[in-house]
């Protein structure tokens, strides 16, 4: 700022002295003087708005009062550097460059400002190419060993909703199966960038194909395979928040014929605040077509919204998350119509390097509108609990030969469905092994 109000000053005594022209030719030079005065506060005024805005994070208003400065004193090369660290600062790094060039061009600017300025210019450039257009391709793969003590039951709610009514005459099937999960990801960073207020943001478009395949090795009735194809825009921040848009179109096959269409859209805003503290704020909303004779009455608007907080220790070893669900289903019959809430939280622990350890629990309420028959021929409004238990542990290889980045993971689940009715009531055990990479 001294070097501002030195640079304000000459220009005080540069104008004062064209004053003297003006005075020889009958021109007042208490007016002079005044327009002069008046000149230089106006600037050192804007420039002083400039700078707080721009510590304050308003950096279109930064942006607007040197730009104010310039319009009128183009030469003040104080204004112009510090134009191109506003711009910089909200990722507008080629008008940064461009600032800052016209700094270089003039031949008055001093040998060491032009170093701090070639400086400033190569980091605007490397800031630059890493928003710049461009692709990004992975390609995530993992192969599975499951052990269900209850395949007869179905996929689980999450995916499926009360699919179908137990056989009371039968009792629980176990059964292992083959569960192999591929996927194509593109992140297209469109090199553009938008302002949403004085926030800059990156603007981001993403695209994906997802294959699951759950194949038991002897109750293939119960085979589950799923392909998901999704597409939309994201926005990110540096540091601030990040928001998303998914498309995603779910085709679903259970016991080798087709079960369903889910078309879905799913909005999400993720808040980063200051301690490693993130809050997500997503939602689901879902039109589900199904296929079959036997789920007549079943196609259903599904919109679920859902709140998320999670936290990471300074040493980045223990992250905690924890979060509710709402839920309704709004099926064609009554008794398909459905809603409820989800509370679940976790924590992870990295207690040696590349490994892990996890344990998540899920607490499931729903609420059923319409009324089914039960065993006891009692006409009765379905009312059921579903608790999970999930404990496991991961381990990442990080070695010279062909196991190099694949993760291992193995974990237990325990379901415990506690329904009002007998028809629905079950309790569930499941052992999966796994072994991913992404390439």
């Amino acid at each position: 700022m001294h070097r501002h109000r030195m640079g304000v000053n000459l220009l005080k005594l540069m104008v004062c002295l064209l004053a003297i022209g003006p005075l020889q030719i009958g021109i007042p030079t208490a007016h002079a003087e005044e327009a002069v005065v008046e000149q230089a506060v106006d600037v050192d005024a804007l420039f002083e708005k400039g700078m707080d805005a721009r510590e304050e994070g308003r950096l279109q208003d930064a942006i607007m009062a040197f730009h104010s400065i310039l319009s009128s004193q183009p030469l003040l090369h104080r204004a112009r550097l510090e134009l191109a660290v506003a711009y910089y600062k909200s990722m507008q790094y080629q008008d940064a460059m461009e600032q800052a060039q016209k700094v270089l061009d003039d031949p008055q600017t001093p040998p060491n400002v032009r170093v701090a300025v070639l400086a400033f210019m190569a980091q605007a450039k490397t800031g630059a190419s890493m928003v710049a257009a461009q692709s990004y391709w992975d390609f995530p793969v993992s192969i599975g060993y499951l052990h269900d003590s209850n395949a007869n039951v179905g996929p689980g709610t999450t995916i499926i909703p009360g699919l179908g009514e137990l056989d009371p005459n039968s009792a629980s099937t176990s059964d292992s199966a083959r569960v192999v999960n591929v996927g194509i990801n593109h992140n297209y960073q469109t090199g553009k960038m938008l302002n949403c207020g004085e926030i800059p943001a990156m603007f981001f478009w993403q695209s994906g194909v997802n294959v699951y395949d759950r194949s038991y090795f002897d109750e293939d009735d119960y085979n589950l395979n799923v392909i998901s194809l999704r597409t939309g825009p994201a926005l990110i921040t540096r540091g601030q928040w990040r928001a998303n848009l998914n498309f995603q179109e779910d085709i679903i096959a259970y016991g080798g014929n087709k079960l369903a269409n889910y078309h879905n859209i799913m909005p999400s805003v993720t808040l980063h605040f200051p301690y490693a503290i993130e809050a997500t704020l997503d939602a689901t909303f879902t039109w589900r077509d199904f296929e079959r004779d036997i789920d007549e009455g079943r196609d259903s608007d599904y919109v679920a919204p859902r709140l998320s907080v999670g936290y990471v220790t300074p040493d980045k070893k223990i992250a905690l998350q924890a979060g509710a669900q709402l839920f309704d289903e709004n099926a064609d019959a009554d008794r398909y119509d459905n809603d409820g809430y989800n509370l679940f939280g976790g924590v992870s622990w990295n207690f040696i390097e590349n490994a892990l350890c996890y344990f998540n629990y899920n607490y499931r309420s729903i609420e059923y509108d319409g009324t089914i028959l039960d065993l006891d021929l009692v006409l009765k409004e379905r009312d059921e609990d579903e608790d999970t238990v999930t404990v496991g542990a991961s381990y990442t290889f990080k070695t010279e030969n062909f196991l190099n980045d694949w993760t291992f993971d193995v974990k237990a689940m325990e379901i415990n469905y506690d329904s009002n009715t007998y028809l629905y009531d079950y309790d569930r055990t499941q052992y999966e092994f796994t072994l991913s990479k992404t390439f």
